[in-house]
């Protein structure tokens, strides 16, 4: 089993320097989802390609895939970030790459109502989630994923620490949920997966007013009585 990943995650902002590192596993975590970003941008129709990053930090995978792509002009859909430091770094990197009809908004990714009059998305980006919630969390995660994918979008997700009893959970969810996997990468250490799945199923209404998850609930269960107040993260 890898041994996992020591990380800091009381300041968001401060945590996202080891993407400066560019041998660094969140580095190369972050190249293999920009790898598949611009791989599901390439092969949509010429017309706008909405895109919803869930706890999308400073906009890592997302610009960083897309800032000197021909076809950011078209890009729409939102990026969520709780964190305000790490929402305006967003905002101005969406901004510099003429990405302005992409919303960045500083709010609550766990809430469905944040997802609210945003319309069918062509990709969902769930980078840095999963390990961070625990499998309640994550089911119901996945199956808020029909309620904002149109049929034939793709989903993006990654998964820390890989091992199979976790990696085989999340899937479960997706094949109950009519997802099918279309892609696997692991990074150079094997420390994170990046999954591609194509949702197959019929889009589901929007159910508002809801808590999808809570951030930090699998650090709740492995830590009884230790406190979890985190911020959402690009993570």
């Amino acid at each position: 089993m890898v041994k996992p990943v020591a990380m800091d995650i009381s300041d968001w902002n401060k945590w996202h320097q080891e993407y400066e590192d560019s041998n660094s596993e969140l580095a190369h975590r972050a190249r293999l989802v920009q790898k598949q970003v611009v791989a599901v941008v390439d092969t949509r129709a010429p017309s706008p390609v909405s895109i919803v990053s869930i706890c999308g930090g400073q906009g890592r995978e997302l610009f960083g895939a897309l800032e000197d792509h021909p076809r950011r002009g078209e890009i729409t859909g939102r990026l969520v970030e709780l964190d305000p430091d790490n929402a305006a770094h967003a905002r101005e990197w969406a901004h510099r790459a003429g990405m302005d009809a992409l919303q960045v908004v500083n709010a609550d990714a766990s809430l469905s109502e944040t997802y609210d009059n945003l319309g069918r998305a062509d990709l969902v980006i769930l980078s840095g989630v999963f390990g961070h919630i625990d499998e309640k969390d994550q089911k119901r995660t996945v199956s808020f994923l029909r309620e904002i994918c149109d049929t034939d979008s793709t989903v993006v997700w990654t998964s820390y620490e890989v091992r199979p009893e976790r990696t085989a959970f999340i899937e479960s969810c997706f094949n109950e949920n009519d997802f099918e996997r279309v892609a696997f990468e692991l990074t150079p250490n094997d420390t994170f997966g990046v999954v591609v799945e194509r949702n197959q199923g019929i889009p589901l209404p929007l159910r508002l007013n809801r808590k999808i998850f809570s951030f930090g609930s699998s650090r709740k269960r492995r830590e009884p009585g230790r406190s979890t107040n985190t911020d959402d993260s690009g993570g």
